[in-house]
């Protein structure tokens, strides 16, 4: 009896024991697991406090979108400045904390978070959470002389369960408490907690967490070791015996593989912290898009390759590259499309054999390639022309076939002084001059271009200026009745009143406000003055006159202009079938082809369509057969040598006949001469203008026209 209640004490001894070492090991597991987090807490405050890290680049996306694939209980990172106010979220963003705006502390937990020095520190996650599991690990750290925290979102409900489940023996049950409040259980029953329940207590901030871990059935009965109804009492206590120098076998295994797992994991845990810094450090001056360098690393790049190039007294060609069109295959194919297309492109640069060479990504479809030791003009179109062919063969993605080339703008570092910031903007400049030319342009950079370029941004000042102070004029161009010398029509034409009283034409200054926002605003101006104007002569008596207003193809293109027409007929009251919007004629082929386009809404809204300079073509023809205008004007260059060139005369005559054939009003510009009025009139061409009929004026020597005519007619 003796050795059985000795038998059975050591076998309620072992199993205490078995239990206790359970408990111990999840313990010692959890508390691992917090050291973890808390490591790399000060990892990240550690990079955080690097000087090519900055608040403004935005850090916390990077950091929370590196820590949710290590740690699941991180739901979110907070940026909050020193006054604890909240500046960015990242990450899971429940409903509670989207509307909070700072970090709600406790007074002594703000003066610890203020002693901190730098340490990462736990505190209650309060308003961060509506529950009491959350707890806010905050990393503090400074951008210059400012301090900020990252705040790190813990759900210690899944950190704890995470470790749980992942260290617990199997057939172990587990319960936490945190003031007498459960947040975790890992149990199906809790039948043997009182009497065989292993309890340990972990502190976090100022909230202690009680850990209960005690065995399930299945498992309770896998602790025996002794059997005593079925073995003497001898095989009891020799059984008995063996078990204790397997538990102290089995015992020292566990401490050791408890060792080996804890080196693992420290092994890991400097293996995590080298590639947070190394991907952060590559994220900070790569882009991500392509891995290519972004311009802050060349920046860095060329200002200490110029310095060496200088001192050396070489040379330096950067080429500045924007795909042409790119805007349009983003359109047409989607941005994945064009995404990857930049990716592709990256890799074949890349793959340029240019010794001495560095390629960047600017951004957008914008790369800029250095090479070193190039000193003349002639090597740097070679180059160029090498760059456009290594991209010249079809890129096939997601079963479309894809043409692309390069404008390139190229500048040498001497012409720069060796000045990276100089460098770059000499080849900005000769890339806009290079886009200007059109497909595939290459330019150089000369002085003539800053000359140029300062030109440009003169005039827009000036025409800002102009437009502001109503400077900027119409002039109308009677269209006559050839057969009752009338005027049937008036055609705007926007003329610039200069400082010194000389009249600019449209050609010398609208591509340049085409290229900025000036073209909307010079757009309602003049649409304003000329439907004001007509409708003054329309109030006159004049009700049968006509109004043509030129739009070119960015004035056309504008989401704004049908509204903006509408709007004027609404004030002014004007029929708009008594509008004639005339475009010349490669905008008109351009735009004819979409059934929904700008040229169908505008026919919709009454106005009527005038084509100019229209020639008798492929692509005119097949226009008019999905767009039909309401009149065609023979341009001037068809009209400048009538009668006499016979070849312009036949194509003039065969226009006539086709419009009327087609039942469309025709018209002739640039009528010079008698003779030319009299071969429109034989062929029943009656309207036209010209300088020989009337040269544009102004609306007040319109007035004077009309009301002459009203006079002559009386």
């Amino acid at each position: 009896m003796l050795a059985w209640l000795t038998l059975e004490s050591y076998d309620h001894s072992r199993i205490h024991q078995r239990i206790q070492d359970d408990a111990q090991s999840v313990e010692s597991n959890l508390r691992a697991s917090l050291i973890r987090l808390m490591y790399t807490a000060e990892i990240t405050g550690e990079l955080l406090q690097q000087p090519s890290i900055s608040v403004v680049d935005d850090p916390g996306q990077a950091i929370n979108d590196i820590l949710a694939d290590f740690y699941k209980s991180v739901e979110a990172v907070i940026l909050v400045d020193d006054e604890l106010k909240i500046i960015q979220t990242y990450g899971s963003v429940n409903a509670h904390l989207a509307q909070q705006t700072e970090l709600l502390v406790s007074p002594e937990d703000r003066l610890h978070i203020q002693q901190s020095q730098l340490q990462p520190l736990f505190v209650d996650g309060k308003n961060l959470a509506n529950d009491a599991h959350h707890f806010a690990l905050i990393v503090p750290f400074k951008d210059g002389s400012t301090t900020y925290f990252m705040v790190l979102l813990v759900d210690l409900q899944e950190l704890f369960g995470e470790t749980i489940r992942h260290h617990i023996q199997e057939g172990n049950q587990v319960s936490v408490i945190r003031d007498n409040q459960p947040i975790f259980s890992f149990a199906a029953n809790d039948e043997l907690r009182n009497l065989w329940g292993k309890e340990f207590t972990i502190r976090i901030a100022d909230s202690r967490f009680l850990f209960t871990l005690w065995p399930s059935h299945e498992r309770f009965e896998q602790l025996h070791i002794v059997r005593p109804i079925y073995l003497p009492l001898a095989a009891l206590f020799l059984l008995g015996l063996g078990f204790l120098a397997a538990y102290a076998i089995n015992k020292r295994e566990l401490n050791i593989k408890r060792l080996n797992n804890q080196l693992a994991e420290l092994q890991l845990h400097l293996q995590t912290k080298n590639e947070l810094q190394a991907r952060l450090e590559f994220l900070s001056e790569h882009d991500a898009l392509t891995e290519l360098p972004n311009r802050n690393a060349l920046i860095r790049y060329l200002i200490q390759h110029l310095a060496e190039q200088q001192a050396e007294l070489g040379n330096t060609l950067v080429l500045q590259l924007n795909l042409d069109h790119f805007k349009d295959i983003n359109n047409a194919l989607g941005h994945k499309i064009g995404d990857e297309l930049l990716r592709r492109v990256a890799h074949r640069l890349e793959r340029l054999s240019l010794p001495g060479s560095y390629l960047a990504r600017l951004g957008g479809d914008e790369f800029l390639l250095v090479k070193a030791d190039v000193n003349s003009n002639d090597k740097a179109h070679e180059i160029a022309t090498l760059v456009n062919q290594q991209i010249e063969p079809q890129f096939f993605i997601n079963n479309h076939e894809i043409y692309s080339s390069f404008s390139i703008g190229m500048a040498f570092a001497n012409d720069a002084n060796y000045d990276a910031e100089t460098l770059l903007r000499h080849a900005d400049i000769a890339l806009n001059k290079a886009k200007q030319i059109g497909y595939r342009g290459v330019c150089i950079y000369t002085q003539d271009q800053q000359s140029e370029l300062s030109q440009r941004l003169y005039v827009l000042e000036q025409l800002h200026e102009a437009i502001e102070s109503q400077k900027l004029e119409v002039h109308y161009q009677p269209i006559f009745d050839l057969r009752s010398n009338q005027i049937v029509s008036l055609e705007g034409l926007l003329r610039w009143r200069q400082h010194d009283g000389d009249l600019a034409f449209p050609e010398y200054f609208l591509p340049l406000v085409e290229d900025t926002g000036l073209i909307v605003r010079l757009t309602e101006t003049i649409l304003r003055k000329i439907f004001n104007q007509f409708k003054t002569w329309r109030d006159g008596d004049y009700h049968d006159l006509r109004i043509g207003i030129n739009l070119s193809g960015k004035q056309l293109a504008l989401p704004e202009l049908p509204e903006l027409l509408k709007e004027n007929l609404r004030r002014t009251n004007i029929p708009a079938q008594l509008v004639y919007i005339e475009i010349r004629e490669e905008l008109y082929c351009s735009h004819a082809q979409f059934d929904d386009g700008i040229l169908v809404t505008l026919k919709k809204l009454g106005f009527r369509l005038t084509v100019d300079g229209l020639g008798l073509n492929y692509a005119s023809i097949a226009a008019m057969e999905k767009c039909v205008p309401h009149q065609l004007k023979i341009g001037q260059p068809l009209i400048e040598k009538l009668p006499y060139d016979v070849i312009q005369s036949l194509i003039t005559d065969t226009m006539i006949k086709f419009s009327r054939h087609k039942a469309i009003e025709i018209s002739a510009v640039g009528v010079e001469n008698q003779q030319q009025v009299d071969f429109l009139l034989q062929r029943d061409c009656v309207s036209a203008q010209g300088y020989f009929l009337s040269r544009p004026v102004p609306a007040e020597q319109v007035q004077s026209i009309l009301d002459a005519q009203i006079q002559q007619r009386g």
